[in-house]
């Protein structure tokens, strides 16, 4: 039951991150410039969500137990799907979820940036 509650959230998740990645292709396609506010703040959503994931995985794993001291555990770096299943004793730390939330992070300031320089630009003209 675990393992389905889990797969359901990490759903939930990504439904999440599609749902917001949608809604900012859809305003470009719209002709609207990339650089706004709401565009940074999807971006940081996203970044968030992400994080989330990552907090998800690590927590749900089996050898998280064993750091509440009822046992030993080795902390092991995963970069996409991890290995959990293979060695019960590993708690996996998704690295690729937050070196990407960091990446949109920083876009997200950026983008931010960018739209404070356009607003900028057209009170200029």
């Amino acid at each position: 039951m675990g393992l389905l509650c889990k797969m359901a959230l990490e759903f939930v998740l990504m439904l999440f991150v599609v749902a917001a990645l949608k809604s900012s292709f859809r305003d470009v396609s719209k002709g609207q410039s990339p650089f706004t506010k709401a565009q940074s703040q999807r971006l940081k959503i996203i970044g968030v969500l992400l994080l989330v994931h990552a907090a998800l995985v690590t927590m749900s794993s089996p050898a998280i137990l064993d750091v509440a001291g009822m046992g030993e555990s080795r902390l092991g770096l995963a970069v996409g799907p991890t290995v959990a299943n293979t060695d019960p004793r590993l708690i996996p730390i998704n690295v690729g979820d937050i070196v990407l939330a960091i990446v949109l992070f920083c876009a997200a300031l950026i983008v931010e940036y960018g739209s404070l320089l356009q607003k900028l630009s057209d009170d200029t003209l």
